[in-house]
């Protein structure tokens, strides 16, 4: 009797561990279905390779059944180096929502920028042989590298190496916007377009994505560049 009172003892003391356990286990499943339907997803993008590595929290409740509807991703607050946090808008087949959720993520973002094949010099003007387009980790550029935009037919006004990224800072007439300069940020989705007032927080060419600081929300946004003065955020 002693003996079987302690084996209970034991079942009740283990119990606990043993179910966080499995909790632990369910949780770490959950998150790996989700991040390869997100992956999948992520791969129709054109502009930019983007790949989640790890999830290390969803909110909203999601279950297996979410996973069958169709969903929207929210790219504004990617961060190439360090922690993202991806909007996720679960909807119905009528374009109703039925849930959102924070997606706080460790990503792979990759970019593709032009790269010099020979050094470039001060006064020399880019030709479409003085570069390639390569896809390259942004995790590893500086400040605002030129994107979707070509820089053939601009003047060189600093260095550049053979082999290294062309940055916006080091052609002439490079930025259509500069980093601190105001613009208007126009929210576009399908039928709706609202504006308001922000500041640019990078420098970018016409057709770059670039951040952008909305003065009244004081959120971060990922917008396209459509003027000197004009930004676009895609819902």
């Amino acid at each position: 009797m002693r003996k079987l009172f302690k084996i209970l003892i034991l079942i009740i003391a283990i119990l606990p561990l043993w179910l966080t356990v499995i909790a632990m286990a369910s949780e770490e499943g959950h998150l790996e279905t989700w991040r390869l339907k997100l992956n999948a997803e992520l791969l129709r993008l054109k502009d930019q390779k983007i790949q989640l590595i790890e999830i290390f929290e969803m909110t909203g409740g999601l279950n297996d059944e979410d996973r069958k509807h169709e969903f929207r991703i929210d790219l504004s607050r990617v961060n190439p180096k360090g922690p993202s946090t991806l909007g996720l808008t679960i909807i119905d087949s009528k374009g109703r929502l039925l849930k959102y959720s924070e997606v706080k993520a460790r990503l792979l973002v990759q970019w593709q920028v032009p790269v010099a094949l020979a050094s470039l010099k001060k006064g020399d003007r880019i030709t479409d042989q003085s570069f390639e387009w390569k896809w390259v980790d942004a995790s590893a550029l500086s400040r605002s590298p030129v994107r979707t935009v070509s820089p053939a037919g601009k003047a060189v006004r600093a260095y550049i190496p053979a082999n290294q990224v062309i940055y916006h800072h080091q052609i002439e007439d490079g930025q259509n916007v500069r980093r601190g300069a105001r613009v208007k940020i126009t929210a576009v989705s399908p039928g709706i377009r609202i504006s308001t007032v922000g500041v640019a927080r990078e420098n970018g060419n016409l057709g770059d994505t670039i951040r952008v600081l909305n003065l009244d929300s004081k959120k971060e946004l990922l917008g396209v560049i459509t003027t000197n003065e004009d930004v676009e955020v895609y819902l």
